[in-house]
């Protein structure tokens, strides 16, 4: 179709590294009233995120719940340095992206029962992620060719990139206190995640020539993915009342497995060039493939570990979380810490302040983005008692929370330099012939600040 000759050719590729970039935070919203306030629940009471963080929580339930809905809306803010360098014979030109984003999360359910005193069932529907991405820019640049002095060339270059994503997870959870101080707990989890993603790139380089065999270079490429999977995953959960200042917790999650995966990849590239010094080409591609493979591993085994000291009013907690290296999905170790302190300000008001550091699972070199993300939150759950009162109720307690997050995530993304009419000069990883060259790793920063709203029903 094409050979290394077109001087169009080395654009295409620059088209893949953004393909890759994507951002790796695959619980970014709080589960439950807690969690949103203090961030560490592995060992607290945590009745509305028990199910997903540690099932073995559940094993002290004093009283059932339902949770009636979550509602998380975010605006975030995303900035890359030198993404895209295109050196030409006249100038070098060093793209940006940057970008905000809203996204909102549906509103989910949650049930936690009491079979009785000592034994919990949880019954939810959660959704950790729901994130939606666009960016895009435009180049023009004029010069004379090497090749012929005496033609003026122009440059002129569209890219545009968009991609959302969802995970929403079915949990079956059931805790049980076996010893006066010691609950187990066991959470089953399925989840459906689904992934779309488009990228278009137009590059058209003209001359002011009269000569039709000296008009451009001109090419389109498209991308064009929809996945949808299907995967499973198990959750261990023990929590030790070492006494009544001070408990610890252990949660052991399985690897998720894909069990079924669906969807769709095309990929277009129309290619034609006339120019000076070059022989002419004029090519298409399209390839069609659905995504495949099942029985894989895509996410590894965690392992989280937390403490929590109860001083009456005021109860202070930290959470840490591991995972080892998953080179199949570029995925590196990872730790994630949070600390917090929920205070109770009297019987109807409670209040909370967390802080969270999550080390980033991406590496830039391989074609993601790759962040440390620091985060800070903050919010009150407040009984409502004059509306329980208002309405008959007695046996039953009504509680709102909010709780507001901000993140700020500062490392590398994946660049590319390509050197459009001298192409073995070009750092692209996708060179011809070249196996293992990695991306450059450009400077990069994010920030998303989130509001969270949840209901809660006690009975």
């Amino acid at each position: 179709m094409c050979n290394s000759r077109n001087p169009a050719w080395p654009l295409l590729l620059a088209l893949l590294a953004p393909v890759a970039a994507r951002a790796s935070n695959p619980e970014s919203t709080m589960l439950s009233p807690e969690s949103s306030l203090a961030g560490a629940v592995v060992a607290a009471d945590d009745d509305g995120g028990g199910g997903w963080y540690n099932p073995a929580s559940l094993g002290g339930l004093k009283r059932s719940s339902v949770q009636l809905g979550i509602s998380a809306y975010s605006y975030a803010w995303v900035n890359s340095e030198g993404v895209l360098t295109t050196v030409l014979p006249w100038e070098t030109q060093s793209q940006n992206t940057r970008a905000s984003r809203y996204s909102s999360v549906p509103s989910v359910l949650g049930l936690t029962y009491m079979l009785r005193e000592g034994l919990g069932l949880s019954l939810g529907l959660w959704t950790p992620f729901h994130d939606s991405f666009s960016t895009g820019f435009s180049t023009t640049s004029r010069g004379a060719l090497p090749s012929a002095p005496n033609l003026q060339a122009t440059l002129d270059q569209r890219y545009d990139w968009s991609q959302s994503g969802d995970d929403t997870w079915a949990t079956a959870a059931v805790g049980w206190q076996v010893h006066p101080k010691v609950r187990l707990g066991l959470s089953l989890q399925g989840a459906l995640l689904t992934r779309s993603e488009a990228v278009a790139l137009t590059t058209t380089l003209t001359t002011d020539s009269m000569l039709g065999s000296e008009r451009g270079a001109h090419i389109q490429v498209s991308v064009n993915e929809a996945v949808n999977r299907l995967s499973l995953r198990a959750v261990l959960g023990v929590q030790w009342l070492v006494s009544k200042y001070l408990r610890l917790a252990l949660a052991l999650r399985s690897p998720q497995l894909q069990v079924a995966r669906w969807g769709q990849h095309v990929q277009t590239v129309l290619v034609s060039a006339l120019l000076p010094g070059f022989a002419p080409q004029e090519g298409s591609y399209i390839d069609t493939k659905p995504p495949g493979g099942t029985f894989l591993m895509v996410e590894q085994v965690r392992g989280l570990v937390g403490a929590v000291v109860d001083l009456g009013g005021l109860s202070l907690r930290a959470d840490g979380e591991w995972s080892p290296e998953l080179p199949s999905e570029l995925l590196r170790p990872s730790v994630k810490v949070r600390l917090g302190a929920l205070y109770a300000w009297n019987a109807d008001l409670t209040v909370g302040l967390g802080v969270s550091y999550d080390a980033a699972r991406t590496r830039a070199r391989d074609g993601a983005i790759s962040l440390d993300r620091y985060g800070l939150s903050g919010g009150m759950t407040y009984r409502a008692d004059k509306v329980v009162k208002a309405l008959g109720g007695g046996l039953w307690d009504l509680l709102g929370t909010i709780a507001v997050t901000g993140i700020y995530g500062t490392g590398f993304a994946p660049g590319m330099t390509v050197v459009p009419l001298e192409f073995s000069k070009s750092v692209v990883p996708v060179f011809p012939g070249v196996s293992d060259q990695p991306f450059q790793e450009v400077p990069t920063w994010s920030l998303d600040l989130s509001v969270h709203f949840m209901t809660t029903v006690k009975f």
